[in-house]
């Protein structure tokens, strides 16, 4: 079950209030349509991508579809190329490709030694059809996350520049993907005298640019927190990175710091410092503040922390393993910062984080303490808590209505949550259905039981014929909150998406959302029976016959998996010099795995239902 603990920090009440303890997996997504294939194409033509990557990151489920395009797709393909630029082959999915739908796994190298292009969105979804070769919808594959923004204060970037004195600073900036709030908290050290004013303005290094936001207001002598609804223009600037903070002083009154917002694609984490979070909690004025992010191919981890108020030295700084709200294994140091301690400082890279640390920091599962000469246990303490967001996909059919019912329907989707659970983003797309959808929710309940409506999207659809989609975020401020006991029940995979249309108002189409990695990779075992197994006519339709020769235990259990690999059959059957035909006429037409299991061995075939 997740955990959900206020975290109380001194003057820093909205930089981070809760978080959630996340899953290892991570969700990468693509949004496909016309306008962002090169060149462009009118086309009402779109796509929905998931891509899970699992715990161990050397595998990528994948499950992806298509409606309204031209034509039948001819080529599905993953390009290595930034957003606006043609890129180079990277991997070919076309084998895969079923009607407008595909589900594989990518695995291996393609995983494990890409890994830098998967988090810097270095790759790109192009779908091509006859009447658009050179592609008819194109979309990045993009980690799910909330943005973060860094800005490393110095006095080299000021105008004029300072070439006295020893101040520095430090800012942490996160801005949520629906782009309604930027928090921050900054932490300045060894100004000339108290901060005066801090601005956010337009411009790029070593040109003066516009204002666009005066967080004066939030100044509590060296540590400015709090949080601003960006404005458009603001937004526009930060996405490029144009975007700077400048901290004056009476006697630099143009500023005594300065420093971009530079955001760090991949994997980043940051923290809020204080005594509240120590257990049992220590009373103390310091704060500090911990920006932690890795590398693209996750090879290198960088840290920069800045403190302020502490009663004396800083003797050791460590990440130990520790939750939310839970006292710290004082024996338990898995990344030693103490090196690197400089006055109030603390910053460098390491690259030996083992991946045991590197799951432990996925899972919000380290927290940072810093320790003084006054406080040898900890003065001050702050989790580690990373922007992605926790990610769930989506796998929409027909069967997995309860009851089962027999469409040609099919979709994709996703959902990912922020760590505040402050929202959930919702994208998915759903093709051929019987007649115009009506409707469709959010409800409540595990997998092949129906539950109530805990919130309606319908406002939210785009209705295309017999194709639909939608996509938003499900909000705190909304009529129908996006609330913790939300959050939770995602978490459980206890939600699933349907879709109503005329013919079927209960739901014509339904998919669980789960957070869980899905092995789409079925049609290998490692467990074989002795002997192999025919499956025909493959494809069939109602009955196929199963026929395995020289069989040694005539006591034989067989199933049929779908490809997220629920369960839609199962029978016992003795199989004794004869072939078997099952009757599968109650299933709908797709792709399927035939499972045959005796004495704890097991082997599988893909079917195919026509």
């Amino acid at each position: 079950m997740k955990k959900i603990l206020l975290i109380t920090i001194l003057l820093a009440a909205c930089f981070q209030t809760n978080a959630i303890t996340f899953k290892e997996n991570l969700l990468f997504t693509s949004s496909m349509d016309g306008q962002h294939a090169i060149p462009a194409v009118s086309t009402s033509a779109k796509g929905n991508g998931s891509f899970m990557l699992n715990k161990t990151r050397d595998s990528i489920s994948v499950n992806i579809s298509f409606a309204m395009l031209s034509g039948a797709p001819v080529n599905v393909s993953i390009y290595q190329g930034a957003e606006g630029t043609n890129g180079t082959l990277f991997l070919d999915l076309t084998p895969f490709i079923v009607g407008n739908k595909i589900v594989t796994t990518i695995s291996g190298t393609n995983v494990t030694a890409n890994l830098a292009k998967y988090f810097s969105d270095d790759l790109y979804v192009l779908v091509k059809t006859a009447d658009n070769p050179g592609g008819e919808i194109r979309g990045q594959i993009k980690l799910e996350t909330d943005l973060h923004f860094v800005s490393d204060l110095n006095r080299m970037e000021t105008i004029p520049m300072i070439m006295e004195g020893s101040a520095y600073g430090l800012g942490s900036f996160g801005l949520s993907m629906d782009n309604s709030k930027l928090n921050f908290k900054i932490i300045c050290q060894e100004l000339t005298g108290a901060i005066t004013s801090a601005k956010l303005y337009a411009g790029t290094t070593g040109m003066v640019g516009i204002e666009v936001a005066d967080i004066s207001s939030f100044i509590n002598g060296n540590v400015i927190t709090g949080s601003i609804i960006p404005t458009v223009s603001m937004l526009s600037s930060l996405l490029i990175g144009e975007i700077y903070l400048n901290i004056t002083t009476a006697q630099n009154p143009s500023g005594e710091l300065r420093a971009q917002l530079v955001n760090h694609k991949g994997l980043t984490f940051d923290g809020s410092l204080d005594g509240s979070q120590m257990v049992p909690p220590v009373s103390t004025p310091g704060q500090g503040v911990c920006v932690i992010y890795f590398s693209p191919d996750l090879t290198t981890m960088y840290y920069d922390i800045v403190v302020d108020g502490v009663s004396s030295s800083i003797d050791y700084s460590h990440l130990h393993i520790g939750d939310f709200g839970q006292p710290y294994n004082s024996s338990s140091v898995q990344v030693n910062f103490t090196a690197n301690i400089n006055g109030h400082r603390i910053k460098g890279s390491a690259n030996n984080i083992s991946a045991v640390n590197k799951a432990r920091l996925l899972r919000n599962n380290l927290t940072l303490l810093i320790h003084t000469a006054d406080h040898p246990q900890g003065e001050i303490r702050s989790q580690v808590v990373r922007y992605a967001r926790e990610g769930f996909s989506i796998n929409l059919e027909g069967q997995q209505v309860v009851p089962l019912v027999a469409s040609a329907a099919y979709g994709s989707g996703i959902v990912s949550i922020s760590r505040d659970e402050e929202n959930a983003r919702y994208d998915w797309l759903v093709g051929n259905l019987s007649s115009p959808a009506t409707d469709s929710h959010f409800k409540n309940s595990v997998s092949g039981q129906n539950g109530p409506v805990i919130y309606d999207m319908g406002p939210a659809m785009t209705v295309e014929g017999n194709n639909v989609s939608a996509s938003g975020f499900w909000k705190n401020a909304d009529a129908t909150p996006f609330l913790a006991l939300n959050s939770a029940q995602f978490s459980a995979n206890s939600v699933y998406l349907d879709v109503h249309t005329g013919a079927f108002p209960d739901g014509e189409i339904r998919g669980q959302v789960l957070s869980n990695y899905v092995n789409y990779t079925l049609g290998t075992s490692s467990e074989l029976l002795d002997v192999d197994f025919l499956a025909y006519p493959n494809p069939g339709a109602g009955t196929i016959t199963l026929s395995i020769p020289g069989l040694k235990n005539p006591k034989t259990r067989i199933e049929i998996l779908d490809l997220s690999g629920r369960c839609a059959f199962s029978d016992e059957y003795s199989i004794i010099g004869s072939d078997l035909n099952l009757d599968l006429s109650a299933l709908s037409k797709g792709n399927y795995i035939l499972k045959v299991s005796n004495d704890n061995h097991s082997t599988t075939k893909k079917i195919t239902l026509n």
